[in-house]
């Protein structure tokens, strides 16, 4: 549904008194304020004519009270409980000066000062909780009780200024009781918000948790495997040096220490351990499995050109593990953002790093549902950056000037062996 013209300047005013904050706060706040002080300014022009020719006061004297009534307005928005004191001052001060005029003036409170008493109620049930409001116009009625209670000896008869004060009453209330509706409605809104973006907060928190753990299953996953290595090398070795009886016993203490090692790694893997056995034991990929991985891609609709100068085992086991799932989430985010796009798949190993480089063309147009990858692994950006981090490398990915995307990589081929 779209806003009318006519109805803007409204709702900037109401987001500015009830403290709200629009899409561009700057613009809304100076908007609310122009339309608050314009408002302020038309009150005092009407109400001191109103004062001096419909209750006989002096100019100095309507002057001041026209001006300490209207300032209320925009002072209530900053200051709302000082600014109420100081309209109820102003309210019995009029009605006390004012109290001469009852034969044929609206009174105790003059229309253009029941306008504005009007306005700073709404002003603060918008903005305050619906107790200070509540109180802001008990006050106010208070004030009229009193004017017309010291006035005691200039009333004739309730008809010259009950009607009035009904009114004032009335006028009021209705006022204070929509603006406390609106204000409570909003109120409630903001809270919602909160609520809601406190929540995604902690979902994105707990992601990052399990995508941490995820990525530390691997991590150690591979480390054990390495390790376990390590001891079958030492067993073996006793046995290739039978006749050098001290590296037979260095053989045994360093196979001693990687049995120790395997077995508490294998605790931490029993920590990590995740509900899908069958996923946990299973081996973790290389750079050899990319080529399935591309199949997989491209069976989906997006054409696909690999090259790779990497050979299996080349580089570090988390290298490749690292460089596979950063291929692998870069084809997932192309199956679901960019449907049937072509690809360009790139490995480069260098003398220090291994540059992974995915490239997708923009999306040809086309009505037909993008159909996922059989198997994401379920690692995101956020996942992809965490991962080339613990390798000390660089990724980047911005999206490119002819619509498609970019993945760029340089992952260090020591860094798999500093951290095993």
């Amino acid at each position: 549904m779209t806003e009318s013209p006519r109805s803007r300047p409204l709702r900037q005013l109401v987001r500015l008194v009830e403290g709200r904050r629009g899409p561009r706060p700057r613009t809304l706040m100076i908007r609310g304020w122009i339309a608050l002080v314009a408002g302020a300014v038309v009150l005092f022009w009407v109400s001191v004519p109103s004062l001096v020719v419909d209750y006989d006061l002096a100019l100095p004297v309507a002057f001041l009270l026209a001006s300490v009534q209207c300032v209320t307005l925009p002072l209530a928005v900053r200051l709302p409980r000082c600014a109420m004191i100081v309209h109820v001052v102003g309210i019995m001060l009029i009605g006390w000066l004012t109290r001469g005029s009852l034969e044929d003036d609206f009174w105790p409170v003059p229309v253009p000062n029941l306008l504005a008493l009007t306005a700073i109620l709404i002003v603060l049930g918008l903005r305050e909780e619906w107790i200070v409001s509540v109180s802001a116009w008990w006050l106010s009625f208070l004030a009229m009780t009193v004017v017309v209670v010291l006035s005691d000896g200039d009333l004739t008869s309730l008809s010259e200024w009950g009607v009035d004060v009904m009114v004032s009453v009335t006028v009021t209330l209705i006022a204070l009781a929509v603006s406390i509706t609106v204000g409570q409605r909003g109120r409630v809104r903001r809270i919602i918000a909160d609520a809601k973006r406190d929540v995604e907060l902690e979902q994105a928190r707990r992601a990052a948790v399990e995508e941490r753990a995820r990525i530390a299953r691997e991590l150690h996953d591979v480390v054990a495997h390495s390790m376990s290595i390590v001891h079958i090398q030492a067993e073996s070795a006793r046995y290739r040096v039978a006749d050098l009886p001290a590296a037979q016993g260095e053989f045994t203490d360093i196979a001693r220490s990687a049995r120790a090692a395997l077995g508490e790694m294998r605790q931490l893997l029993a920590a990590l351990h995740p509900e899908d056995e069958k996923a946990f034991y299973a081996p973790q990929p290389t750079v050899a499995d990319i080529p399935d991985l591309i199949r997989s891609t491209e069976k989906v609709g997006s054409p696909v050109a690999f090259s790779s100068d990497v050979e299996p085992g080349a580089v570090s086991p988390l290298v490749e593990l690292t460089a596979y799932r950063i291929v692998q989430e870069a084809l997932s985010n192309v199956i679901r953002h960019a449907p049937h796009a072509a690809v360009q798949v790139t490995l480069r190993r260098g003398p220090l790093a291994l540059d992974v480089r995915i490239r997708n063309d923009p999306p040809p147009p086309s009505d037909a549902p993008a159909r996922r990858i059989a198997e994401t692994g379920g690692h995101g950006l956020r996942g992809m950056r965490e991962r080339v981090a613990l390798l000390k490398g660089e990724v980047e990915q911005r999206p490119l000037e002819n619509g498609g995307y970019l993945v760029a990589a340089r992952l260090p081929t020591t860094a798999g062996e500093e951290s095993e």
